[in-house]
């Protein structure tokens, strides 16, 4: 099967899609709070309903339901078994096969041009004793990003993901000195993507921005 996949979610790209899904939330939301308790948009039916009765002169509305997707999903388990997830799915907008079995995934969809930040095999590998991750919440990490090298707080850790979120200082590797910057940068990384920091490496607990 070929096929190319940029993800359009929230908190991924910032294309077209991603503004116009805003535009429908920030809508729905502001219309709940204005309705009386009984009348609130609470579930997807009732976002559904909203969506098709005001915006559907802008937009265009599927609604997709559970039991719709289980029958399918049920005939694909035994095959998705044999799979594995990309490790740090969240972080990767763009994912394109290298082969039948190899997925190559870019942080960005405009990054096609480098080298892909992870290339995974898709078939998972024999059977064999979960390796421990070495870090914890609250460690500070190398962390890898397209090509550049970050320090970074581990604040999360999702084991089942083989993800972890992390909060980077600044600046990024080389610099041996970092401090925390005005505005927290926080993002989801694959654990393949980090790595133990170098203890020479000096760490200021700051809130001012380098």
């Amino acid at each position: 099967m070929k096929f190319s996949h940029s993800y359009f979610a929230t908190s991924h790209g910032k294309s077209q899609c991603d503004a116009d899904g805003g535009t429908v939330k920030r809508q729905a939301r502001r219309a709940s709070l204005q309705r009386p308790l009984e009348k609130q948009i609470i579930n997807a039916t009732h976002l559904f309903s909203f969506c098709k009765e005001e915006m559907s002169d802008k937009f265009h509305f599927l609604f997709v339901n559970k039991s719709d997707v289980d029958p399918i999903r049920a005939i694909h388990k035994d095959g998705m078994k044999a799979l594995s997830t990309v490790p740090g799915t969240r972080s990767f907008h763009f994912v394109k096969p290298e082969t039948d079995n190899r997925d190559a995934c870019w942080r960005i969809s405009n990054d096609q041009h480098l080298p892909p930040a992870l290339v995974h095999s898709l078939l998972k590998p024999p059977t064999t004793q979960k390796e421990q991750l070495a870090i914890s919440c609250g460690s500070y990490v190398i962390v890898r990003l397209a090509r550049n090298r970050y320090v970074g707080l581990v604040t999360d850790i999702y084991e089942d993901e083989e993800e972890v979120d992390v909060s980077l200082l600044m600046p990024r590797l080389p610099a041996k000195d970092f401090s925390w910057p005005s505005e927290m940068n926080e993002c989801e990384v694959g654990q393949r993507t980090v790595g133990q920091p170098n203890s020479a490496y000096s760490i200021h607990h700051s809130l001012m921005a380098t």
